[in-house]
């Protein structure tokens, strides 16, 4: 796995323990990165994590909450210590904690979804600049992914890209594309 496209770099992804994040986590490990695996739930990413090193790639799980800057910069030292530093990061956590009407949806799954979301994809930029800076930059990606495009009457929902446009063009105007 030493000579693809992604040989020599170190990835973050979040939400890798299944999905869409488990996914980009044993691609970019195909590709010949050092990935870290980050999610809430352990089980999930050792079991990305042993599927990689399977397949002769290096990777490690840390159990990460988007929603608390200390697990995410927590995050970022671990990676840091396993593979020397940190060129991409791919923000993939995400959620919708009400898939209910308004009128019945519970205002507390709503602050839920909006810290997830929101505040889990600024503590995950804010945190990487740094790492990004002392290499000089390379990739800063946060997915903004809906299951259903569809408008729906009264339906809760959290659409992330238009709170975060601006700080993502501004956190990845000077990234450089791998």
């Amino acid at each position: 796995m030493s000579d693809g496209k992604l040989s020599g770099k170190v990835a973050i992804i979040t939400g890798a323990g299944r999905g869409i994040g488990k996914a980009i986590a044993v691609a970019y490990a195909a590709e010949g990165a050092a990935v870290c695996c980050a999610a809430r739930t352990a089980m999930e990413i050792e079991g990305v994590v042993k599927e990689i090193e399977s397949s002769g790639g290096r990777a490690i799980a840390v159990t990460t909450d988007v929603t608390r800057l200390e697990a995410v910069e927590n995050m970022y030292q671990k990676t840091v210590e396993a593979f020397g530093g940190v060129d991409i990061i791919v923000v993939n956590a995400g959620g919708n904690f009400d898939r209910n009407l308004v009128e019945n949806s519970d205002p507390e799954n709503w602050v839920k979804t909006i810290d997830l979301n929101l505040n889990g994809a600024y503590y995950c930029a804010k945190a990487a600049i740094p790492h990004l800076e002392s290499k000089g930059g390379q990739v800063f990606a946060s997915l903004f992914l809906s299951t259903n495009v569809r408008s729906r009457p009264r339906r809760v929902c959290s659409k992330r890209a238009s709170c975060c446009r601006r700080l993502r063009t501004r956190e990845t105007a000077d990234a450089t594309p791998v």
